[in-house]
């Protein structure tokens, strides 16, 4: 318990008696301090971040003189609780914003590495085709998604599928880096249309191991950011709805911090 203690006649204000931040600091001393009521309110900010609860009486001149010091009081922990509020969701976004970010990051990379393998075994099967008369089934037939074309070493076309020309194929720095490197090679590049576009290039041999060309197997990245775009969309109410909590929770444990001083001085 804090007391208030005044002096008249123009009379310097009386001292503390001991030393109220050292009481303040310790839980188990339960005595009154007597303290100028000129410092009640610097102690009272002291005392809303003490672990134990304080309590101010005997200062009814706070509300006169200058001017109420006791609403003054209020609205500066008010402040400071808005404040702590705002750093609790401020804090909380910057978290959330991370592991979002993370989240779509990798979710983007584990469905590129994906389509990655899907393109090469898919470029296989069209070598095939083209080399040994086969038959094999492709997902370029008959779609826009998908589109194939084959170079031979100094580049040029073999035999394409209609809708290579909008997937932006053929590739010439990937298909010679697919011979330079003796191994496919993926990247993405634009479409047509101005459309991110995944390509595979791997060379093509002949039985003897000889390179014959290199075949580029593409894919429009269309799917992949819709699928990027619903992951977004997913996420957001739920950041929305998690920072509205926050703000709640932040706000009631700033409300906490200061209550108890704001409540004390309100009373006198």
């Amino acid at each position: 318990t804090v007391r208030g203690t005044t002096n008249g006649g123009g009379a310097p204000p009386a001292p503390c008696r001991g030393s109220l931040e050292d009481a303040l600091e310790n839980p188990g001393q339960q005595g009154i301090e007597e303290v100028p009521e000129g410092r009640a309110v610097a102690l009272a900010v002291h005392a809303a971040f003490n672990e134990t609860p304080v309590r101010f009486v005997g200062m009814p001149n706070l509300r006169v003189k200058e001017c109420d010091r006791i609403s003054a009081l209020s609205t500066e922990l008010n402040r400071i609780r808005l404040r702590l509020t705002l750093t609790y969701v401020g804090i909380f976004a910057l978290i959330v914003l991370l592991l979002g970010t993370v989240a779509v990051v990798g979710f983007f990379q584990e469905l590129t590495a994906q389509q990655d393998d899907l393109l090469a075994q898919e470029a296989i099967n069209q070598t095939s085709n083209l080399l040994d008369g086969e038959n094999r089934e492709v997902l370029a037939a008959g779609s826009d998604e998908f589109g194939w074309i084959a170079l031979d070493p100094e580049g040029e076309v073999i035999e394409r599928d209609a809708a290579s020309p909008s997937l932006g194929l053929p590739s010439s720095e990937l298909a010679q880096r697919a011979l330079r490197e003796d191994d496919a090679v993926s990247a993405t590049i634009q479409g047509s249309g101005g459309s991110g576009v995944r390509v595979v290039s791997r060379p093509m041999y002949e039985e003897s191991g000889e390179v014959v060309g290199v075949i580029q197997y593409a894919r429009s990245l269309r799917g992949v950011h819709e699928e990027i775009n619903q992951l977004i969309l997913i996420f957001l109410p739920l950041t929305l709805g998690a920072l509205g909590l926050s703000a709640i929770g932040g706000a009631y444990v700033a409300g906490r911090a200061v209550r108890p001083v704001q409540e004390a001085f309100e009373r006198q």
